[in-house]
């Protein structure tokens, strides 16, 4: 990667154009990348955390700990950074409270750890995904996913460089139907288009109460698409080979639930 962004740089630089890299994996950090980074382009630096307990990164098998993240801070601190960005998700276990204040006093420890560095966490709701071991998961309805992230706010609202910013919760609510649709959503999406709907991924145009009367006159249960599934669930999009069999990501969600990391 830091060959890369050499390259980019040596042909791009005198264009006016200048590289950052928006979402990092912690696991792929090192001193000579930040360095290499700091050459090109000192913007602020963006880490994909996504669970604020070892669970919950074991749980979405994601292979680091919190002492690899102070690791890449205490790079980041040490070569003139003065702030990071963290993506978290919220949703995955069965209490998002709990897995809300695990995110709060990680955040917490950051911040007094680096007390010169600004720290943006961004959170979202966790959206399962077809293809994945979490197809069966179940997904936070919106209102308690508003809920969840007023609470992170008042967790940390005494920590001055502490900033949150979350995604639109009735947004993701709207990814996660047809995330896991099927063909009885085609109805919604014309009579959508029908009323009005456009460009519903930024926020000045997204119109929540308009889908949800498309849903209702279309006689859509959304509880059906973001519910938890069973095992026995037949899929929309299990006609299609993704070359991952749909038996291995039964044995990687059963893994998940154990807390076991691949």
């Amino acid at each position: 990667l830091k060959d890369l962004l050499l390259e980019l740089d040596k042909n791009f630089s005198p264009h006016g154009i200048s590289f950052s890299l928006p979402s990092l994996r912690l696991d792929s950090f090192t001193i000579e990348l930040a360095k290499k980074v700091k050459e090109i382009r000192k913007s602020g630096l963006t880490f994909a955390v996504e669970g604020g307990s070892q669970d919950v990164r074991n749980f979405i098998n994601k292979g680091v700990n919190e002492e690899e993240l102070l690791g890449v801070i205490e790079i980041a601190n040490s070569l003139g950074w003065k702030s990071v960005k963290l993506y978290f998700m919220v949703g995955f276990l069965e209490d998002p409270y709990l897995e809300t204040s695990n995110i709060a006093e990680l955040l917490k420890r950051i911040s007094i750890t680096f007390k010169n560095i600004n720290i943006t966490c961004s959170i979202a709701v966790f959206i399962p995904k077809p293809h994945t071991p979490f197809q069966w998961c179940s997904q936070l309805f919106p209102e308690e996913g508003k809920k969840v992230f007023n609470y992170l706010i008042g967790l940390v609202k005494k920590n001055k460089n502490i900033n949150i910013r979350y995604n639109n919760p009735y947004l993701s609510f709207l990814e996660g139907i047809f995330s896991r649709g099927d063909r009885k959503l085609a109805k919604a999406v014309e009579l959508a288009y029908r009323k009005g709907g456009r460009f519903d991924g930024w926020n000045e145009f997204f119109n929540y109460e308009l889908w949800r009367n498309v849903f209702d006159e279309t006689n859509i249960d959304v509880n059906f698409y973001l519910q938890k599934k069973g095992f026995d669930t037949e899929f929309p999009w299990d006609i299609v080979d993704v070359n991952v069999s749909k038996k291995y990501l039964m044995k990687e969600y059963e893994k998940a639930l154990r807390g076991e990391v691949s």
